[in-house]
Formats: C-alpha cells, sequence, structure tokens
C-alpha cells in the first residue's frame, strides 16, 4: 500500500490487531508512525498523518503502589545542585548502567544479610518482579498488561501465585512450588 492511501481506519486496524497481544507496544508503535509521517508530511511526501484523531488505548492508571515507589525513590541522594529524570538514578542524577545497578544491587544484598543473618539472600531482582506480579490480583492478562510483557507465557513464567487446592472433606492443602534447574517441585 502507498503511503499516501493509509488512513485513519487502516491505523485504526493495525492498532486493534496489534493490542491483542500487546496494548502498550501498539501504543508505542502508533507514536512511531505518526512521528515518521509528520516528518514526511514536513517534507511535502504525504498530505495528511493517518494517525491523527485515532485514538490509543489506555494503559496502567497511576497506583497507590506506584505512587509509594515513586515518594521512596525522591528520598534518593543527588549532589548538590542536581536533579534527576530518573526514578532510579546516581547521585549525579545519571541513570545506572547495567553493571552499575548490579553493583548497588550486590551491595544492598550484602547489607541487608550482614542486619539479617538468619535469611536467605538468594534471589535477584527479576525474583522481585515475579514476586510482585505474582502478588497482583487478576487475570493471566491482566497481569500482562500491568507488567509490559509481550506475550502471556512470559507473564506466566513469573506468575508464581500457589494455588491452594480443595480437598475431600472441605480441607484445604497449601502447596508450595519451588523451581531448581528449570524443574518444578511440589511440597
Amino acid at each position: 500500500m502507498k503511503s499516501e492511501n493509509i488512513k485513519p481506519e487502516h491505523i485504526r486496524q493495525y492498532m486493534d490487531k496489534r493490542g491483542v497481544k500487546s496494548r502498550v507496544q501498539a501504543n508505542r508503535e502508533k507514536a512511531f508512525m505518526s512521528r515518521v509521517v509528520r516528518w514526511a508530511y514536513e517534507r511535502g511526501k504525504v498530505k495528511m498523518n493517518p494517525c491523527q484523531g485515532v485514538k490509543q488505548f489506555k494503559e496502567q492508571a497511576w497506583t497507590e503502589h506506584l505512587h509509594k515507589a515513586i515518594q521512596s525513590a525522591e528520598l534518593l541522594l543527588l549532589n548538590a545542585g542536581m536533579s534527576s529524570i530518573y526514578v532510579l538514578h546516581q547521585p549525579s542524577g545519571l541513570r545506572y548502567t547495567r553493571a552499575a545497578f548490579k553493583a548497588q544491587w550486590m551491595k544492598a544484598k550484602k547489607m541487608a544479610k550482614e542486619k539479617y543473618r538468619d535469611m536467605d539472600f538468594q534471589f535477584t531482582c527479576h525474583d522481585l518482579k515475579a514476586k510482585s506480579i505474582s502478588d497482583l490480583s487478576g487475570s493471566l492478562n491482566e497481569k500482562l498488561e500491568i507488567s509490559g510483557h509481550k506475550n502471556v507465557n512470559q507473564t506466566a513464567r513469573y506468575n508464581r501465585k500457589i494455588s491452594i487446592v480443595p480437598m475431600i472433606g472441605g480441607l484445604y492443602c497449601n502447596l508450595t512450588v519451588t523451581k531448581s534447574n528449570g524443574e518444578t517441585m511440589v511440597h
């Protein structure tokens, strides 16, 4: 299809089809298309921007948990006269590189181990994401939208919610599930 033949209804069709897997990603791709077409419009290559007027999907609203996380992040130290656009940032206001984040993560775990000697700290920042996804109420598809994953299989890997299975006579059984070397063990 030639670029001049693309109309808002085509953008809507794309958004609806793409939004089945990821509404957030559909919004980002529409925004990118709009920027590209705007560039072409400013240079006389197209007569209109077909993305204009096409509504984006609603994304996760501001939650109390997010508000508390941002408030905690605001307490991070900054050098005098510095500000930062990053939630997690260095004292200089710059973002953390992967290596710097890992170093800070290991330092925090070491300090926690010294303070809480009887606790096990054999987990990664990915385990924290899994914990937060598991603690969310709602369906796997609802958790998918909040997590930012591209598909439900990714979210399912992080969702470690343990089901309480009813037993004979109305008793309940709590199952503990652990994953070790890719194997699932039930205790």
